[in-house]
């Protein structure tokens, strides 16, 4: 399967977010629904926003909106958090509720910021999976390096890395203000 053929794989695939989750293997995609943006954020045509990998038969869609759980524990909805916060208003504070409290580059947000951030998340992006029985991470890597989405930061020079990492760090700042 060439490259193309799974970029157009994916986007064929694409779901709303609240689909039925799958237990395979799989490389997945997570795009932006159409009428929809990510502040401060240049996206391509697509919508394409994140390519992931799953070993594991873990759902995709945990990775940005974990069920029972919250930013804490997710550095993929920690990311869209931080460049939501003045869109919805979210606060950060230190750790994971009950997990890595006192954490503040594992910061979450309040409860009703995590509800807003995971309204969002189900109206404004849409996930699609594509199963792969070969080597996925180097799928996912390979997949990253020729589609550049704009959210994965690490096997690509990201030019919108800087202001990611930049949004990142002004929340775990305001999280460290809670610890005063």
């Amino acid at each position: 399967m060439q490259i193309q053929d799974v970029q157009d794989a994916l986007f064929a695939l694409r779901t709303g977010w609240t689909a039925p989750r799958h237990a395979a293997r799989c490389v997945y995609g997570v795009y932006l629904a159409a009428g929809h943006n990510l502040p401060g954020i240049a996206v391509s045509d697509s919508g394409l926003l994140y390519i992931g990998k799953t070993e594991t038969g873990t759902a995709p869609q945990d990775h940005f909106d974990p069920p029972g759980r919250d930013s804490g524990t997710s550095t993929d909805r920690r990311t869209l958090g931080a460049l939501l916060r003045e869109d919805l208003g979210l606060t950060a504070q230190p750790g994971s509720f009950g997990i890595n409290c006192g954490n503040v580059s594992s910061y979450c947000f309040s409860l009703s910021g995590e509800a807003r951030l995971s309204d969002w998340i189900r109206a404004s992006l849409l996930v699609s999976r594509l199963p792969f029985s070969g080597d996925v991470a180097s799928a996912q890597s390979l997949l990253v390096r020729h589609l550049e989405p704009p959210l994965n930061i690490t096997n690509w020079q990201n030019p919108q890395r800087d202001h990611i990492m930049n949004m990142r760090r002004i929340c775990a700042e305001e999280a460290l203000l809670c610890l005063d």
